[in-house]
């Protein structure tokens, strides 16, 4: 059928990433979607939910949004809130939303499925982790911080519990240790950044791009905590790796210089810490 060899070409496009064809292919699935024209053993719901993601996938984000809206409709219509297909399209509603900013809507949407996984015992899985990491995500963004550590904490205990050689305990434990830093909890935030730390760098190289974020962020949490010394062991081989792998000015490099500057001038290693200081001034105004 037209559907069918539609999509086959929208998903060879995406594959060859050429996003302008799979672009051009789009408003006639989208008409013959809104006409109740279906792929084989696909209903409305996922149907529309997979033009979402396709629109996504090549940067339309509006049009996701009116696709997820669409598939929501559909769920609703037939009242299949608890079904795999109705979480997936909620869940990535939810988090398009948050994306644009539209926070307050995404919680309203999260919560409502959260408390359905939380019902249906669903909230121990990776689907109702992701959903409570949303959730506290955007309590975080709103600085609603007492809200945000409550779901962090929970967030956190369960993946320990059921997934926890998974990334979801190490994105809830970052989660919680941002929240804790917000709040001026140093010592608390050290503990998971610490947890969160030695997650990432099971799953990444440590001496990858990857892996030197998760080294830096230890070693800032370790100077808001005092524990200077360990800082600068953390911190002096990142800032060494970076320079080795990465351009002058990138983040990562700049970064690990403001935070051996910090632990330098609280040891009253005051030369050290002019010295990082003035070299990223340098490099900022050279690239």
């Amino acid at each position: 059928s037209a559907l069918e060899t539609g999509f086959a070409r929208v998903f060879r496009a995406i594959n060859e990433q050429d996003f302008e064809t799979a672009r051009s292919l789009l408003p006639d699935l989208q008409r013959m979607t809104e006409q109740g024209q279906l792929l084989p053993d696909l209903d409305d719901v996922t149907q529309f939910g997979a033009l979402a993601d396709i629109y996504f996938t090549i940067g339309e984000q509006d049009a996701a949004l009116v696709m997820w809206q669409k598939a929501m409709a559909a769920v609703e219509r037939t009242g299949t809130w608890s079904s795999k297909e109705a979480q997936y399209v909620r869940y990535n509603y939810a988090s398009l939303l948050a994306r644009l900013d539209l926070t307050d809507q995404a919680l309203t949407i999260a919560q409502a499925l959260w408390a359905d996984q939380k019902a249906n015992g669903q909230h121990i899985t990776a689907a109702g982790l992701d959903t409570g990491i949303l959730i506290g995500q955007a309590r975080l963004k709103r600085a609603e911080y007492i809200e945000a550590e409550q779901i962090f904490r929970e967030l956190t205990a369960t993946a320990e519990r059921h997934d926890p050689k998974g990334d979801r305990l190490q994105t809830a434990a970052n989660g919680l240790a941002n929240t804790l830093t917000d709040m001026g909890q140093f010592d608390d935030a050290l503990r998971y950044t610490r947890l969160a730390s030695g997650l990432d760098t099971r799953f990444n190289d440590p001496n990858g791009e990857n892996g030197l974020y998760a080294r830096l962020r230890l070693a800032l949490a370790l100077e808001r905590a005092g524990e200077f010394d360990e800082a600068q062991a953390v911190g002096a081989p990142v800032l060494e790796r970076a320079q080795q792998i990465l351009p002058p000015d990138h983040e990562i490099t700049q970064w690990a210089r403001r935070v051996l500057e910090k632990v330098a001038r609280a040891q009253g290693r005051l030369l050290d810490a002019n010295r990082y200081f003035f070299t990223n001034k340098v490099k900022q105004c050279l690239f």
